[in-house]
């Protein structure tokens, strides 16, 4: 079982290493051969600093295949800058925010889970909805500062795409701000629905030997 685990990790730090790689190179692009998309270059850095946080993260903690890839895909989704697209009749922006957070907490789980605090956490008493309660906030809470940082950097650099800049993504002032909200705490309530109806939590508490977790059925 170790080797198995030694061999999906592996796995896993190539996927990012071959992202790093990949965004640090677009951000070179974009940066010296692109200039209508140089506002750009931050979310390229961004994403080769996440894969870089993600690839410590693997280091230290066992991702679920799910949990990686459907991150990997949520993030790498919002990165093909598809705002002003539709997707069966909803706004991209919508489906990416939700993803997003989606995505999120499915990995706040994962961590959670495979940290000694949660064990900590559960001789204390505390309940799974309580935990659950506790990662919605929190998801949701990391989703609306990322409002603040747009805020702020639409205060410095105005019009244009990206994470700093308003642009497509952005139209629409109270609504797209509401809407954002919305789909973050869908995407995130989601994400805790499926953690628990897939028991992701029993997965990980086996691999931490958590004697609670690993006799649910």
């Amino acid at each position: 079982m170790k080797r198995m685990i030694n061999k999906k990790q592996r796995v896993f730090q190539g996927i990012c290493f071959a992202f790093i790689i990949f965004y640090l190179l677009w951000a070179v692009y974009q940066a010296y051969f692109a200039e209508y998309a140089v506002e750009l270059v931050a979310d390229r850095l961004f994403g080769a600093l996440l894969f870089a946080i993600l690839l410590f993260i693997n280091r230290k903690a066992d991702l679920h295949w799910l949990v990686f890839v459907v991150f990997l895909a949520a993030f790498n989704l919002h990165q093909l800058g598809l705002y002003g697209h539709f997707l069966l009749g909803i706004p991209m922006d919508r489906v990416i925010h939700f993803s997003t957070n989606f995505a999120l907490a499915l990995l706040c789980y994962n961590l959670f889970y495979s940290s000694k605090f949660s064990s900590y956490l559960t001789k204390a008493g505390l309940s799974p909805g309580w935990i659950g309660l506790i990662v919605f906030f929190f998801v949701t809470g990391i989703s609306a500062f990322t409002e603040i940082i747009e805020f702020v950097g639409y205060s410095f650099i105005g019009e244009g795409e990206g994470l700093l800049a308003f642009g497509m993504g952005d139209m629409g002032g109270w609504n797209n701000l509401s809407w954002d909200l919305i789909s973050n705490s869908i995407g995130a309530l989601l994400g805790i629905l499926v953690f628990h109806l897939l028991r992701l939590k029993k997965y990980v508490m086996e691999k931490e030997g958590c004697s609670k977790f690993a006799k649910e059925k």
